[in-house]
């Protein structure tokens, strides 16, 4: 696994929002939950976005491998 190094002292994640950039079009199988919204069948490009306290999941239930950038950062 991947561990988020954080290299200011933050007393709080509020600020820290995260997208997901698609890179390849959705396929059966993959699912993605936002806050508990459901999204499938993305095109390549598509992004989803939340703030760190916010609910989210991937879920790739198909036999092919699933491809996204996750840009993570601080707002202010």
């Amino acid at each position: 696994g991947s561990e988020m190094c954080i290299r200011d002292s933050l007393t709080t994640t509020d600020n820290i929002m995260r997208v997901a950039v698609m890179l390849e079009d959705g396929l059966p199988g993959q699912i993605i939950e936002v806050d508990g919204e459901v999204y499938s069948y993305w095109e390549a490009g598509d992004c989803f976005g939340w703030v760190d306290s916010v609910p989210h999941a991937f879920y790739n239930f198909s036999t092919a491998n699933r491809y996204a950038m996750q840009i993570t950062g601080i707002f202010k």
